[in-house]
Formats: C-alpha cells, structure tokens, sequence
C-alpha cells in the first residue's frame, strides 16, 4: 500500500506488504531486539495500533499534503527522495546498528539481486504517486492502493500457482470491472491505478524474497536509485530547472527532509506487523487509500458518477476477499 505502501515504496504504501514486513529474517541484525519478533498476544496492542495507524495515516494523508507542498517539479521530487534519503537510512543504519546485516546482504549476489527487482517496482510506486500528486489526479492513486491486494491474489495465482476459490474470481472479476468504467470514461488506461496497484503488489512479492529487514531492504534500494537520482540532478541543473537552488528557507527544509518522510512509514509499519496479527493489518492497510480519496476531495477533485461507481464495485470486491479470508481461517 506506497509505498506510497515499501514503499515504503509501498508503498507510497508503497513500500512493504504486510506479508513482507513480517515474513523477513535476517541472520545478523542488532536493531530487531527493539521490536518484538512476533505478535505478543492474540489481541492487537495499544503500541502496535498506535505504530499502524501512523503508518497508514502518514502514507494516506502526510505523504500527499507534503508532496503538495513542495514546490518543485515531479522529477525533482523524486530525486529528493533518494538523493536525501540514503544518508538518512545510512543514519538510521548507525544508530540501529545494523551495519551487520547490511554488509551480509551486499555480500550476497542473490539479495542484490531480488532487491534490484524490487527497487524497480519501489520507483514505478512513486512515480505514479508523485504524478498523481503533481496533477490533481489523487483519486486515481487512492484507487490503485484500493486494487493492490486483489492484484496481490492475481499475482499469486500466476506466478505461485496458488488456486483462487469462488469469492476471490468475484473480487478479481469486480475489479476488473471497476478499472473498465474508469477506463471508458476517461477516454484512456487509468495508468496511475494501475501502475500503483500491480508495482505494490509485485514490490511485495518480490521483497518477500529477499529475507533482509525493512531498513536494510530499503537502504540497498534507496542505493541502488541513487546514481540515477544524481544523474537526474545534474540533468535538471543543466537545464536550470532545479528548484532547490532558488527557494525560500520553508522549501529548502521540505525538500532538505524528503529522506526521513519517505523512511517514517517504513518503520513504523515494520514495528506494527511485529505486534499485530495479520487480520488486523489487513483491516488497517484501507486507512492509506481511503486518507487519500479525502484529501483528493478536499483538493477538489470531482467525484463523478461513474467514479462512485468504480469505488463500489471496488469496496465490494474487497468485502467478498475479506469474507472468504474469514471463512477460511475459521476452517
């Protein structure tokens, strides 16, 4: 869900997957002794709601009201975000000391090499998200986020063989529906959804994969955009369309602190799924898309017949995957 859920990444939720954040274990790590390693009890904990709902309150209302704020162009933005980001995480890394599990993942072709997937989905997440923000076009982000877990489903049945029961065709089926009347309207392939939903949803896949912790997965990302980053730089002062050199002090602080709001949700959303079942983060996960749908509105954004009707079908997809998610665990 950048990441913004991963991301962080996503996620804008953009960055991690629950299933992500929960599913990694690194071998040497100094900083996971800060949280618990699983959840503490069978009922949700009063740290473990607080660290969820910042999570998906910063990636669902925080992260769009920031990036408005800022005064530079798309590209710019997303340049900030890696440029200020890997001394941030680095930062965080020493503090953490988590230098341990950093240089075994770079020692290790193979998380690299799952990582460097993943770095690819992480950008596609905010670029979408950035564009969405930039252009008045915020809703179409809050739908991607809304579609990502039926994505998720998708996903997993192609490229996991997992079997999809009745409920699951009907969610995927509904959809699919709701992405088509988008797509009549406008005329086009709402790219922005659908970007965001199938980059979160193979961000989550992948990082599965990867078996490092969110600060370290997120750093080697972070480093491995960062020389595109640089390049992007220079190419915008080349062509003296760089903001930064020529704002006010309130800007050059925005821009100056992209790294650690980009970072915030990750480990935030990282230490709630340490604390929380999973049901609970799955119920949690629609606070971010729906955060957005309010600020886009609050943006005045229209919300047009055939968008409520989109958004139905999509809340509906979304209460038959939850009802056969129950019916199973009570199975």
């Amino acid at each position: 869900m950048n990441h913004e859920y991963d991301s962080i990444a996503a996620p804008e939720q953009a960055g991690l997957t629950i299933r992500d954040a929960t599913m990694t274990h690194p071998a040497t790590s100094n900083y996971h002794h800060l949280l618990p390693k699983h959840p503490t009890s069978t009922t949700p904990t009063t740290t473990g709601l607080t660290l969820a709902v910042t999570a998906f309150l910063w990636w669902g209302v925080v992260m769009p009201i920031y990036l408005g704020a800022v005064k530079a162009a798309p590209l710019e933005q997303l340049a900030q975000r890696v440029v200020f980001g890997v001394p941030a995480t680095l930062l965080l890394i020493i503090f953490a000391k988590a230098w341990p599990e950093l240089k075994e993942t770079f020692r290790s072709k193979r998380r690299l090499a799952v990582l460097a997937l993943s770095t690819i989905f992480m950008a596609g997440i905010w670029i979408a998200f950035i564009e969405a923000v930039a252009t008045g076009r915020l809703m179409d982000a809050s739908l991607g986020y809304y579609i990502a877990p039926l994505v998720s489903v998708a996903l997993g049945m192609i490229f996991l063989g997992e079997r999809q029961r009745p409920l699951e065709w009907l969610a995927i089926a509904l959809a699919v529906a709701a992405v088509a009347i988008i797509a009549w309207q406008l005329g086009t392939i709402p790219w922005i959804a659908l970007t965001i939903a199938f980059c979160f949803a193979a961000y989550g896949l992948v990082r599965k994969k990867a078996h490092t912790g969110p600060l370290v997965g997120v750093t080697v990302e972070l480093i491995f955009l960062f020389p595109f980053a640089g390049a992007l730089y220079l190419w915008l002062a080349a062509r003296d369309t760089v903001a930064i050199t020529t704002t006010t002090t309130v800007q050059l602080t925005l821009m100056l602190v992209a790294g650690f709001v980009v970072i915030v949700p990750f480990l935030t959303f990282a230490g709630a799924a340490r604390r929380l079942r999973l049901s609970t983060l799955g119920i949690l996960q629609y606070i971010a898309p729906t955060g957005q749908m309010l600020i886009a509105l609050i943006n005045g954004e229209p919300l047009t017949t055939t968008r409520i009707i989109a958004f139905s079908l999509i809340w509906l997809a979304l209460a038959c995957y939850g009802l056969d998610s129950l019916r199973q665990r009570r199975r």
